[in-house]
């Protein structure tokens, strides 16, 4: 069995059970800190796995919310800019406007790779007297709360090679509920 096969198998067997970590990043120059969980593997239906999770981002002017994905796997899928990310909750539509960065791309010594998309945007439909506008706004507190607290998510993240499909599991929302209880919210847990 070759190396990259090895590292994949171990990735797999290590992310089975998906541990509950926070990652706290602070910069005390620019007095920021972005705080993320280190862990939220899911398997792709088609493709590698997929990282999934809300990031927020504390500065002086308050604090900014995002979804980030880390795509692993054997070979680069180059994510698409802008409106790559899309996702079924609870059987409504939801589009994720982010930014793909070829900084954020790494090929590591046993050939798996790494990328990674940011999201700020989320577009969604809204329907009022029978007229249906699509309508953006950024990722706000009760978008995170929408995703972590979820019944379903199935997803699709657009890259030049194809689509990678996925669908968090129990694992993922119950470590996405741990996060908005305990970061978000500030309540501790019991």
């Amino acid at each position: 069995m070759n190396q990259m096969k090895i590292t994949l198998l171990i990735i797999y067997m290590f992310y089975s059970c998906i541990p509950y970590e926070v990652v706290r990043d602070a910069d005390k120059f620019e007095k920021t800190e972005s705080i993320y969980l280190k862990y939220n593997f899911t398997d792709s239906k088609n493709c590698g796995s997929i990282h999934f999770f809300p990031r927020i981002h504390k500065g002086k002017d308050g604090q900014d919310y995002f979804l980030e994905i880390k795509y692993y796997g054997k070979d680069l899928v180059f994510i698409e800019q802008d409106q790559s990310l899309t996702m079924e909750i609870d059987d409504k539509l939801f589009r994720f406007n982010g930014e793909a960065n070829s900084k954020w791309k790494t090929v590591h010594g046993d050939g798996s790779v790494t990328e990674i998309a940011i999201y700020s945007v989320i577009h969604f439909e809204e329907k009022n007297l029978k007229v249906t506008k699509l309508k953006a706004n950024v990722i706000r507190q009760e978008d995170i709360k929408l995703i972590s607290f979820a019944k379903k998510i199935d997803a699709k993240l657009s890259t030049r090679k194809g689509n990678c499909l996925f669908s968090l599991n129990e694992e993922n929302f119950e470590n996405l509920q741990r996060f908005y209880n305990e970061e978000i919210l500030g309540i501790p847990k019991k």
